[in-house]
Parts: structure tokens; C-alpha cells; sequence
């Protein structure tokens, strides 16, 4: 099996979309693969949702001193397809040079030594990956809290 193949049986395996709940806060895992220019497109997003009382609640842009995959940034009142009208979703995309993002490329940028050199080889960043950062921002948030 090549590396496409086993990409795409990973994808189907994982599916588009995860919600779970952890520390009282609400998790979402997105993958972008919308409309049909896009059907290349495979990373995944990971999003928290910060209640009112929060005092990130609201705040666009960069976040200092959180660690996740090349930071968190962003900040929706609404996000897409989730029912929530009273939460502030932050959080990170896993579509960096670091990341395997489309399914088109993914021989290319394995065998492109220049770029492994600058930034080591890039990986896919799965459901796991993504839920066990989202996991790690909601502690990064507790500490902001305090």
C-alpha cells in the first residue's frame, strides 16, 4: 500500500468530524474538505469552546503562551455546524509546512529533501494527534483562569 492509500484508508477510518467534552470544556475536531475544489485538502482543525465567564471569551488573534500545533489563533462566536450560540471557539489548524495536508502532494513532499532538511519531515496530524492537543490547550486554559 502507498502512501496515498494509506492516507485515505486513515481518513475514512477516522472520519470528518469528533466532539467530546473534557474538564467541563467543549471539543471539536473539523476536517477541511469542503466543496469540490477542495477535495485534496485533508488537515484537521481542533477547536475549544470558551464559555462567557471565560476571560479569553472573545478575544481574536494569537494567544500567548499556549502550546499547540504553530499556536492558537483565531476566535468564532458561531462554529460551523455546531448548535452553540453561547461559546467563543478558539484553536489551531494542523495545516503547516510541517503538516501533510493535501492528498495530492503527499509523495512530493515526502521526497522533497530540501524541505526535511529546513523542517524535518512533514507528518500527518490524525484525530488522536489533534484530540490529545486540544486536551492539552483546555489545560493550558484552566492555568489562563487562575
Amino acid at each position: 500500500m502507498n502512501n496515498v492509500e494509506y492516507l485515505k484508508q486513515k481518513i475514512e477510518e477516522e472520519g470528518d468530524y469528533k466532539a467530546f467534552e473534557y474538564k467541563g470544556f467543549k471539543c471539536r475536531i473539523l476536517r477541511t474538505r469542503v466543496g469540490k475544489e477542495n477535495s485534496n485538502l485533508i488537515y484537521l482543525w481542533g477547536y475549544v469552546g470558551l464559555p462567557k465567564s471565560h476571560k479569553l471569551y472573545g478575544h481574536k488573534g494569537f494567544i500567548d503562551n499556549i502550546n499547540t500545533n504553530y499556536g492558537v489563533s483565531g476566535g468564532f462566536k458561531e462554529l460551523v455546524y455546531q448548535p452553540e450560540k453561547d461559546l467563543w471557539w478558539i484553536g489551531f489548524d494542523c495545516g503547516h509546512i510541517q503538516d501533510i495536508c493535501r492528498l495530492d502532494e503527499i509523495d512530493d513532499i515526502l521526497n522533497n529533501r530540501l524541505t526535511e532538511f529546513i523542517f524535518g519531515i512533514p507528518t500527518y496530524k490524525d484525530m488522536d494527534f489533534v484530540t490529545e492537543e486540544l486536551e492539552n490547550l483546555v489545560d493550558e486554559l484552566i492555568k489562563k483562569e487562575d
